[in-house]
């Protein structure tokens, strides 16, 4: 990607998030990665990623209402009230995707492990934001991989953007707790890695939505990425840092 980039003389921007900063040999793994493409990359700060995340969906929001946009990645979920397209109050829960994926054993998952997730789950909706959002926005790796379910998927082609229901959630974790990742993806055309996540990303978004009592979300499809691009526009020696305070 990064020789495609240089090719077409396109500004390269690289970043890593939470499963860098979890893991213990995540320094070193960068710097050899450094070493290799002959390019820096920023480990970005929780609260950078929440910022660069929230930069990226913004102009998708409403311009009004209380709002509740979650960023569920691999290993941490971003869960961010606003005020149409105005922050105000952030939290980064410590449960990702890949990193309760990690604790499934199966393929389907067993009942046992899928509980177990749940409660891990459930012991972090604490450090959600306090509020009563009216809508729910969703972006990352799970709501992204929604989209390429044929079921839901299809609805993309006719409309702006894309809701799903608590009952549509229901309906998908059921199916992938019935069948094999292998068998799933062959026939949505998804891989089946990807399709391994599916399960329990979709289980922390329906507890969030649990959580605020809200029955479905909106699909938004930006994200950090587009995030990190809007901030190197503005700053491009510095759009990995953390914003500066507010003056009080």
């Amino acid at each position: 990607m990064v020789h495609r980039a240089r090719k077409s003389g396109a500004q390269i921007l690289i970043s890593a998030t939470e499963a860098t900063r979890r893991a213990s040999n995540g320094t070193e793994v960068l710097a050899r990665l450094e070493g290799r493409l002959k390019e820096p990359i920023h480990l970005l700060s929780p609260i950078r990623e929440a910022e660069l995340g929230f930069a990226g969906v913004r102009p998708e929001l409403p311009a009004r209402g209380d709002l509740i946009v979650i960023d569920s990645g691999g290993a941490s979920t971003e869960a961010t009230l606003t005020r149409g397209r105005t922050i105000a109050t952030a939290a980064s829960l410590p449960v990702g995707a890949a990193l309760l994926a990690a604790g499934l054993k199966g393929d389907p998952p067993p009942p046992i492990d899928w509980a177990l997730s749940a409660i891990r789950i459930g012991r972090t909706l604490g450090s959600l934001p306090d509020g009563q959002p009216r809508h729910a926005f969703a972006t990352g790796g799970t709501a992204h991989g929604l989209l390429a379910l044929s079921a839901i998927g299809s609805r993309r082609d006719h409309a702006t953007t894309v809701d799903v229901t608590l009952a549509e959630l229901e309906k998908i974790s059921g199916s992938l707790l019935a069948r094999p990742a292998a068998r799933i993806g062959a026939e949505a055309g998804i891989d089946p890695g990807r399709v391994a996540l599916l399960a329990p990303g979709i289980l922390i978004l329906a507890a969030i939505l649990h959580h605020y009592g809200l029955a479905e979300f909106h699909v938004l499809e930006a994200g950090v990425r587009e995030g990190m691009i809007r901030a190197a526009a503005v700053n491009p020696n510095g759009w990995w840092l953390d914003a500066p305070p507010v003056p009080a």
